[in-house]
């Protein structure tokens, strides 16, 4: 099987923390293992990362194309970039005349252009991976938004098979639902019982600009510190200082120096151990695609505390048995957790039950699913 993948998804090699797009470059990887040969058009650190683990599970012929970068000042693009555009769109078209699979992962910017040319592609199978948010509420551009309205349009997605991380479906039989494995090295098993003593540890590793509500995480604590609770949070992520400012300033105007940790990523990536001895695990973000971290904390046995967006709830569970899903409100979720905070056998019940049911996120079982969609 020839098969054409597009995708513009940005990786920088220098990255050592485990990143999203590590782990989705892992998944693309697996796809193309399908393939006797493979076109990729992506960018060059895209392409080399590609190559990288290609070259320690050959995956036949494989061939890159780079797409070109931004190029010149503004005034320059806005006059060449329709002529790019052009060149990239008969790019795709030529590659994708000579395949039997075409795959196109989008995550917005010119992958956008080969989603607009779905129904011109001659090859018989198509496979989208829609990797952003699609549930009701998320955040999108005017281009998405337009994409939106075509991918749900039978005519415009003929012959193709649409991959989202959201449920329920749409109504076209295009769409399914995708799970993106977990590819480090983890592995799910019952946990045993953590203790609330001394202290009950919470873990926050998103990052401390605005999107991940850092200081929202902290007024949780500081409710949870009134009502009794020997609470910790301990945040291991990137930071500015512009970003570390407010955060830091809240704690020290809220005195919660001993409650409160701000702790810089290794150069060799976060620990696991870090999510091993935590109790719960913050992800207090306003929009979601595949939350990598909250399945890496699933696995080990770190409940998830979310806001309710993306394919979030379908993590959690419809009876919230795999962690806490909350409105981001200090009031309101100290509420919402006091229930677990107040009995350790139900909190080991529920981190149990997302340890376990993060088998479902091994790479052999989304080479099985990848298979599958192939012979589809």
């Amino acid at each position: 099987m020839k098969m054409v993948l597009i995708t513009d998804l940005v990786f920088k090699v220098d990255t050592k923390s485990g990143s999203d797009n590590e782990n989705t470059l892992h998944w693309l990887c697996d796809w193309l293992r399908f393939a006797e040969s493979s076109t990729v058009f992506g960018s060059y650190e895209t392409c080399s990362y590609l190559l990288k683990l290609t070259e320690k599970n050959p995956v036949g012929n494989f061939l890159v194309k780079e797409l070109p970068g931004q190029i010149g000042n503004s005034l320059f693009r806005r006059i060449v970039r329709p002529y790019q555009a052009l060149t990239i769109a008969l790019r795709f078209l030529l590659a994708a005349r000579k395949c039997d699979h075409l795959l196109i992962h989008y995550s917005g910017g010119r992958s956008a252009i080969a989603l607009f040319l779905l129904p011109f592609f001659s090859t018989d199978a198509k496979t989208v991976i829609y990797d952003r948010n699609w549930g009701v509420g998320s955040k999108r551009s005017r281009t998405e938004g337009l994409l939106r309205l075509l991918l749900g349009w039978k005519f415009f997605t003929r012959r193709s098979q649409i991959l989202i991380y959201n449920e329920p479906l749409p109504t076209q039989t295009a769409f399914k639902y995708v799970v993106q494995p977990l590819y480090k090295k983890i592995h799910a098993e019952e946990i045993r019982v953590r203790k609330f003593t001394p202290c009950i540890k919470f873990l926050h590793t998103g990052g401390l600009d605005p999107e991940f509500q850092p200081v929202l995480a902290c007024k949780l604590i500081r409710r949870l510190v009134v009502e009794g609770y020997p609470v910790k949070l301990h945040f291991h992520c990137k930071g500015n200082d512009s970003e570390r400012k407010p955060v830091e300033d809240f704690i020290k105007r809220n005195e919660l120096e001993g409650q409160i940790h701000l702790h810089s990523i290794p150069k060799n990536g976060l620990s696991l151990q870090v999510f091993r001895e935590a109790h719960f695990f913050l992800y207090l973000v306003r929009d979601a695609v595949w939350p990598i971290s909250i399945a890496k904390a699933m696995s080990l046995g770190c409940l998830p505390v979310a806001t309710p967006v993306g394919c979030i709830p379908q993590l959690i569970g419809d009876n919230l048995e795999r962690g806490i899903l909350t409105i981001p409100d200090p009031e309101v979720m100290a509420s919402n957790l006091k229930g677990v905070l107040n009995n350790e056998p139900l909190y080991a019940e529920k981190a149990n039950a997302a340890s376990l049911y993060s088998a479902r996120f091994s790479p052999e079982k989304g080479r099985r699913e990848i298979l599958e969609i192939l012979n589809t």
